[in-house]
């Protein structure tokens, strides 16, 4: 998925550039995007093209206008099904939540807790409430994932930015020649290419942000509900003062509602229940019929999940007496977590199966009993959602949570 809601793209094709932000579209059919003034000379059917750079990546488009909807300050144009890309990072990324150290030299003994990220072949980034200046390099000691121990890995800082009282940096590595780190990081790179999710798919779950501000998902489905009539939908984008919303199917056709009318919105999101009243402003027809309502304020959901979750990379196995398959806990929250394998052939969901793990800080969790609550591909990857067995080893429970805390700790100082 290129877009998303906030990202600024310069267009030209008018009569003059112009630079605008997407609000929501619909996969394969239309971008809505904040209309510009009228020195853009915006009409139906006008070609343009769009570039936007993302994720270390510039993407070219082609689209033209197919509609305006200026009650919401928005202009509908063509999904482009010619997407042309062109790289400036050299390697992919992977998001995780990694416990490190952080010194200012190699061989310190002042050392502040930290934690790795994202990290590529090139380098990483990485929280820490030591400061540095862009130039500087520091020293990231920590066990990999796959059991080896790392100190003094250097990295050149290159960007920061503040993250409440501390500072996310990003950074090369500038392994001059050293084979033992070198090996160890190419090492746990090849195991996290296998079974990790790269920053895309990462937001399955993890570490993002909380809906709660108001904003929506793109292409969330939602309940709406009319009276004592409940109708599903799909949320299609949002500004600040409208969300729009898919005008539910009712008879093979689309409600049609007036301004004025009242429903209420009922959706899901990371492992939160939300609700809000709002009232039709607009029923668009084109480019698709969908309905524009007032966009709540800040929201507060009622909680589905006991826990927050955290994006984790930890090599491991799941198993019972007739199968066993390798690969990762990607996703760890205080009641379950998700495996990253390349197949869950002969894992059957409803069934309790032992999940074993070697932590990053040495401690090893064997025999730890869960149960297998969904299953799905992902590319080439198969995802396996789970439950613990709180009735199962106690030792392998702990030291799981233990962990699971330590990163949270890490995340929320």
């Amino acid at each position: 998925m290129l877009f998303k809601p906030g990202m600024e793209v310069a267009m030209d094709g008018g009569m003059s550039p112009f630079k605008t932000v997407i609000r929501g579209w619909k996969e394969g059919k239309y971008i809505l995007a904040e209309k510009p003034g009228p020195s853009a000379g915006l009409k139906l059917g006008l070609p343009l093209v769009g570039r936007v750079f993302f994720d270390g990546v510039y993407h070219g488009f082609s689209t033209d206008v197919t509609g305006v909807l200026p009650e919401s300050g928005l202009f509908a144009s063509r999904y482009p099904d010619d997407i042309v890309e062109t790289s400036v990072r050299k390697d992919e990324r992977f998001k995780l939540v990694w416990p490190v150290t952080v010194a200012r030299e190699k061989n310190s003994e002042f050392r502040l807790d930290g934690a790795i990220l994202d990290i590529s072949a090139g380098g990483c980034g990485f929280l820490s409430g030591m400061a540095f200046k862009n130039g500087e390099k520091a020293y990231l000691s920590a066990m990999t994932p796959g059991g080896k121990r790392i100190d003094g890995l250097p990295i050149e800082i290159r960007s920061m930015r503040n993250e409440g009282k501390r500072q996310v940096y990003g950074g090369l590595f500038s392994l001059n020649g050293d084979s033992v780190v070198n090996d160890a990081i190419n090492s746990f790179l090849n195991t996290i290419k296998n079974y990790g999710l790269d920053e895309t798919e990462s937001d399955l779950g993890g570490h993002n942000p909380n809906p709660s501000s108001g904003n929506i998902e793109v292409g969330a489905k939602a309940i709406v509900q009319i009276g004592a009539q409940k109708l599903s939908t799909v949320f299609r984008g949002m500004t600040s003062k409208h969300t729009l919303i898919d005008a539910p199917i009712v008879g093979g056709r689309p409600l049609l509602l007036t301004r004025g009318d009242i429903i209420t919105v009922r959706y899901a999101s990371g492992g939160k229940i939300y609700t809000f009243e709002s009232e039709i402003i607009r029923q668009y027809t084109s480019p698709s019929c969908f309905w524009a309502v007032n966009s709540p304020g800040p929201l507060r959901g009622v909680s589905l999940r006991k826990s927050p979750r955290v994006t984790v990379f930890i090599p491991g196995n799941i198993e019972d007496t007739l199968t066993g398959i390798e690969g990762a806990l990607v996703n760890l929250s205080e009641g379950g977590g998700l495996f990253s394998a390349k197949t869950c052939s002969g894992i059957i969901q409803g069934l309790s199966y032992s999940l074993n793990l070697e932590l990053p800080d040495g401690s090893r969790v064997t025999g730890l009993k869960c149960v297998v609550r969904s299953q799905r591909k992902l590319d080439e990857k198969s995802l396996i959602g789970f439950s613990f067995d709180e009735d199962g080893e106690p030792e392998a429970l702990l030291n799981l949570r233990s962990y699971y805390n330590d990163c949270l700790r890490l995340l929320k100082n």
